[in-house]
């Protein structure tokens, strides 16, 4: 299966450049069945101003219409045990960011990326425990005395989940 959507609004910014902005964005997404117990799934996007929406790494949106584009990927091995298991990663990322208003900012993230790798294990039809590691990368633009260009971090995460 193969999605797409978009979204387009002005925003309200008294006293700024502009009085109203725009934002927007275009998205495309799949989830392709390559086997019986294989799946890839994935979305991508590309907007002006996504802040609202998680985008542009979280930096706040601009009248200057800040650019962000990412995306992320996802292989999940589904085998009809009580084991499953998921890979995936994915990116977010300022475009040309040095035209923006926050190229001369400092500590300003100019990109997010993270690689995953998940386990399940069904206790029962209804409850899962899972086991996920992450590996997160930041880079900064602008880096103050106090901050790094590019921080990393490792996560280890356990959950139990129910359904009913």
């Amino acid at each position: 299966a193969i999605g797409a959507s978009a979204h387009y609004g002005l925003m309200d910014a008294p006293g700024a450049e502009k009085d109203q902005y725009a934002t927007w964005s275009i998205t495309l997404d799949g989830v392709f069945k390559l086997s019986d117990i294989i799946s890839l799934k994935g979305e991508t996007y590309k907007g002006v101003n996504t802040a609202a929406y998680f985008g542009a790494i979280a930096n706040h949106d601009c009248a200057n219409e800040l650019q962000s584009r990412g995306g992320w990927m996802n292989l999940t091995i589904d085998p009809t045990g009580p084991l499953a298991f998921s890979l995936g990663g994915g990116i977010d990322d300022l475009c040309e960011e040095e035209r923006n208003y926050l190229s001369a900012l400092p500590d300003i993230r100019s990109q997010n990326s993270f690689q995953f790798g998940l386990v399940t294990y069904a206790l029962s039809q209804n409850t899962k425990l899972g086991f996920e590691i992450s590996h997160w990368q930041t880079e900064y633009r602008n880096p103050s005395p106090s901050n790094v260009s590019s921080a990393q971090d490792l996560r280890l995460q356990w959950s139990v989940q129910s359904a009913f």
